[in-house]
């Protein structure tokens, strides 16, 4: 879903290892109800995997799959 909105491909892993800096302010305001701050933190999680989670060499997808 992520790269639909931001069309930046990612990386499964890198965006494993970025979820405990984007989790926080989501679970935050999924606790307390407040919706502009969960669209927010919706936000700034999509900016902050678009930048730390990209894929390193996105025109080798599949190629790995077609070996096997």
């Amino acid at each position: 879903m992520t790269q639909l909105l931001v069309e930046v491909p990612r990386s499964t892993r890198k965006v494993a290892m970025c979820a405990v800096h984007v989790l926080g302010g989501i679970v935050q305001a999924l606790k307390t109800g407040d919706v502009a701050g969960l669209s927010a933190a919706l936000e700034a999680a999509m900016t902050y995997l678009a930048c730390h989670a990209q894929r390193a060499h996105p025109k080798r997808i599949g190629k790995r799959d077609a070996r096997s």
